[in-house]
């Protein structure tokens, strides 16, 4: 009764016996490939560098935010550098600014040299006045 037999030539089914080793072989081969990538997870180096624009945080909270906005010109400091309350970390570039402050110069020197044309305009006006009136 136990006698199984085929007149088709399919093969035979497996016994209980060789589906038990060929699932312990698989569970072996199994666990070996997840050992190899786990050990070449720690032997192959991973470089990621992320471009994203945050704030720098610390264990103890600390914020940091320029006062005003613009391209960085030189980091002074770097991460995990210990710094005290008013250390400057980075400079910001000014030169946009510096020619704002040129330019807002020149135009108080240019009324500067308008108002004292007016003046001397005025001044004379009055001595005209002046000198026609007596």
């Amino acid at each position: 009764m136990g006698d199984y037999r085929t007149t088709t030539g399919e093969p035979l089914p497996t016994g209980r016996m060789e589906r038990l080793r060929t699932r312990r072989v698989w569970i072996r081969r199994g666990g070996l490939m997840v050992g190899l990538m786990v050990v070449a997870g720690f032997l192959v180096p991973v470089r990621v560098r992320i471009a994203a624009n945050g704030y720098v945080t610390s264990d103890h909270y600390a914020e940091v935010r320029p006062a005003t906005v613009g391209p960085v010109a030189e980091i002074q400091r770097q991460s995990g550098d210990r710094v005290e309350a008013g250390t400057i970390l980075a400079l910001l570039d000014d030169r946009e600014e510096r020619a704002a402050l040129e330019a807002a110069r020149s135009a108080v020197r240019s009324m500067e040299a308008r108002v004292a044309l007016r003046r001397s305009e005025l001044e004379q006006e009055e001595r005209q006045r002046a000198l026609r009136i007596t």
